[in-house]
């Protein structure tokens, strides 16, 4: 239960920049690593490494999840 008030209180905060070139320029600017970023959202890295490379999108619930760990 302690753990659902901080995510009910970022997760307004993604959509308003959860787009995906909002989202890739904090992760360049986040300098972290695919898997580090996929152990902690839980998206497949080899997901994560096609969007990074424009190849496929992701869905808009796996971009906003992305969008609130890279706040972190």
């Amino acid at each position: 239960t302690a753990l659902a008030g901080p995510a009910v209180s970022a997760a307004p905060a993604a959509p308003t920049e959860a787009t995906p070139a909002a989202v890739l320029r904090r992760w360049e600017a986040s300098k972290r690593t695919g898997a580090d970023l996929a152990r902690a959202t839980g998206i497949d890295e080899a997901m994560l490494s096609r969007f990074r490379s424009g190849k496929k999108p992701l869905s808009p619930e796996k971009l906003a999840r992305l969008a609130v760990e890279l706040d972190r």
